[in-house]
Order: C-alpha cells, then sequence, then structure tokens
C-alpha cells in the first residue's frame, strides 16, 4: 500500500489491522535527535513519541495527512521519520505579490502542513 505523506517519511512498517481511535497522545523521550518522531498507530492507541516539540508537531502532522487519505480507519503502522535538512524554508513576498493577511496565513498553514520550519 502506497501512503501519500509528503514529505515521505525515512521509514514504513504496516502491521495488521485498523485503527478507528480519534485521539493520540504525546511522548516527549529525549535523544531521538532534533525534530524527529515515531508515530505508531495500533486498534487501540496513537502515540507521537519525539524528543521536541518540533518532533511531535511533525508527528501530528503526519496523522492528520494519513487522516484525509484514510477518513474512515487508519492502517495498522510505525513510522519513523526525521527531517533530512535542519533548514526546510518557504518563501513568501507579501510586499511583491501583493497577499492578503488571510492569504499570508493559509500559505503559512500549508507550510506547516507539508513540515517546513523556516
Amino acid at each position: 500500500m502506497q501512503l501519500n505523506l509528503i514529505p515521505y517519511p525515512n521509514s514504513v512498517t504496516f502491521l495488521e489491522g485498523t485503527s478507528s481511535v480519534k485521539t493520540s497522545r504525546h511522548i516527549l523521550q529525549p535523544g531521538m535527535g532534533e525534530e524527529a518522531y515515531r508515530l505508531d498507530i495500533t486498534a487501540d492507541d496513537i502515540t507521537v513519541t519525539a524528543s521536541d516539540a518540533r518532533g511531535i508537531l511533525w508527528g501530528e502532522r503526519t496523522l492528520q495527512q494519513l487522516r484525509r487519505q484514510f477518513p474512515e480507519a487508519l492502517p495498522c503502522l510505525e513510522i519513523t521519520d526525521a527531517p533530512a535538512y535542519p533548514l526546510r524554508s518557504i518563501h513568501m513576498d507579501s510586499a511583491r505579490h501583493m497577499l492578503s493577511m488571510d492569504a499570508m496565513k493559509k500559505m503559512a498553514e500549508a507550510a506547516s502542513y507539508f513540515k517546513i520550519n523556516t
């Protein structure tokens, strides 16, 4: 099964079954690496484990992308990911392109959805 995740995680392991759990729990675990996370989806639980708050955020963004792809029930899986580069950015020039504040907010939300950090 191919997952439509951007950027695609370093490691994806599929498990048996599906999960209809709606909430996730977060665990901070030092030593995983900056912005790294592990997302575990089982039939009974969804857990995001990371060493910092940004890792938790990226794990939640991956979960959000999965929920868009599988609205009824998520496949049980384990995802381990860490950024390939420390800086991932987007250029927003509101003066040159005359962007409204609402357009800027939408672009910032889209950047966060795709795990852009700067």
